[in-house]
């Protein structure tokens, strides 16, 4: 059984995620990653991580900062609407992680805030967000001048091997589909210490907000 789990800067296990997230970039894309996000949601057989996602809860990165596109749409949501940007993701021999990372980091978004997500989306977890059924904004290929130059030839690989698309998600809709997949793979991962938590008093607490 895998477990799905979430970790801060704080916690002691977040350093050997960022290990394995910087050896899988290393490997596959040459890049360097210079800054890990706010919460790492990790996937572990037993010690063994299999797979990560980042999620930041502002705006962080050069690359949607600078781009003029996202500044567009953030001018043109309401001012409560806030926004997260998924940053770090790495997969190791575990296909499934894809939808189920994506869905669990959408679902938490939305319990705590974020209305938006902003990222960059290579072909498998485009197709796969898609297939899920979240609804996304796209913006065309990401803008590899909104990075310092040093930025730019370590992104350059990953720009050339994976044309990545500019991304909107709306959360709005994610706990439906964060359930659905959950079940689907229930016999073989489950969440995990305190994401589970959270996520079940997060939806508890957003239903009693619904029904005063």
């Amino acid at each position: 059984m895998k477990r799905i789990n979430v970790y801060q800067p704080n916690d002691p296990e977040y350093a050997s995620v960022c290990s394995f997230a910087q050896r899988i970039y290393t490997d596959k894309l040459s890049i360097n990653i210079s800054h890990f996000p706010d919460l790492l949601f990790t996937i572990r057989e037993d010690s063994r991580i299999v797979g990560c996602m980042g999620l930041n809860t502002s705006l962080t990165f050069d690359l949607f900062l600078n781009d003029k596109r996202v500044q567009s749409a953030r001018a043109a949501y309401e001012p409560w609407v806030n926004i997260g940007e998924q940053s770090v993701f790495a997969i190791e021999n575990f296909s499934m992680g894809v939808p189920l990372l994506i869905s669990v980091v959408a679902e938490y978004a939305r319990i705590i805030g974020i209305h938006k997500i902003i990222y960059a989306a290579i072909g498998v977890s485009r197709r796969t967000i898609e297939r899920l059924g979240f609804t996304v904004a796209e913006y065309g290929l990401v803008d590899m001048n909104a990075l310092c130059s040093s930025d730019r030839g370590n992104y350059e690989r990953w720009y050339e091997t994976h044309s990545p698309l500019l991304c909107v998600l709306d959360t709005a809709n994610t706990m439906c589909i964060s359930e659905n997949i959950l079940f689907q793979f229930s016999n073989r991962a489950r969440l995990d210490g305190k994401l589970a938590q959270h996520i079940h008093l997060g939806r508890a607490h957003l239903s009693e907000r619904a029904v005063a």
